[in-house]
């Protein structure tokens, strides 16, 4: 992409172009946000009310869920775990360093995982090719999935540091027995290297899969306008209390 066209994509105002085309309500929400939604309502969030939710797409990116509710922050980007800082890449696929520590999105993303299988002599364009590389391509997955469980374990200490939630929520665009792998190699990554006095959180699978982005942006409508806001009512019942 030229640099031209990057300007443009970053300067267009997408629902405001869309407004001017429909007299329709516009709902705008980073897509793995809207992928958090989608879980806290149609899947663990009927359980786990406080989550960072991880989705593994062609970077990765994820949504805060604090007491039942999505917390997009004062810029939206809560979540925005591309750019977290973690350590050097283990994958002789990965391109020299050229700062003090790379960046989350340069070790868990299909891209990622995309690169390295193309090193590995598995030239696949799409991820809907994987399944069709297997099971000749497994060392190579095998080789990111701990790659990127150490970076993610690196992540997960970050993020429970600042908020401390109850469960890591791991979803992806990814075959369902990859994630499940992911997930048991993170969870035994971060019973190994949780560091003294720091809260295990619990590491769970998300149920929505590929579709949770478009299921969470399908019901961002609903979510706005019924879902109960949580925070309000304890703030409420706050002030109450205090005043009896």
């Amino acid at each position: 992409m030229s640099d031209e066209l990057a300007a443009r994509w970053n300067s267009l105002k997408f629902d405001q172009e869309l407004a001017t085309r429909i007299s329709l309500p516009i709902f705008l929400e980073n897509d793995c946000s809207a992928a958090a939604i989608a879980e806290l309502q149609f899947g663990l969030g009927r359980q786990v009310k406080n989550f960072l939710y991880v989705f593994i797409g062609t970077f990765v990116g994820g949504g805060v869920v604090l007491r039942g509710n999505l917390e997009s922050g004062v810029h939206g980007n809560s979540g925005a775990l591309a750019s977290m800082p973690v350590s050097p890449s283990t994958l002789d696929s990965a391109p020299p360093l050229t700062g003090p520590f790379d960046v989350l999105a340069n070790r868990a993303s299909i891209y990622v995982l995309r690169r390295h299988l193309n090193a590995r002599g598995f030239p696949i364009n799409n991820i809907s090719e994987l399944p069709g590389v297997l099971p000749q391509a497994q060392q190579a997955v095998d080789e990111w999935i701990d790659d990127c469980a150490q970076a993610l374990t690196f992540g997960i200490f970050s993020a429970t540091g600042v908020l401390d939630f109850e469960a890591i929520v791991l979803d992806g665009n990814l075959p369902r027995e990859i994630v499940a792998q992911l997930v048991e190699q993170l969870r035994a990554m971060v019973a190994n290297l949780t560091p003294t006095g720091v809260y295990l959180p619990e590491i769970l699978t998300g149920t929505l899969g590929v579709d949770a982005r478009a299921i969470g942006g399908a019901i961002l409508p609903f979510y706005a306008n019924f879902s109960p806001d949580t925070t309000v009512m304890l703030t409420n019942q706050a002030s109450a209390d205090q005043r009896s």
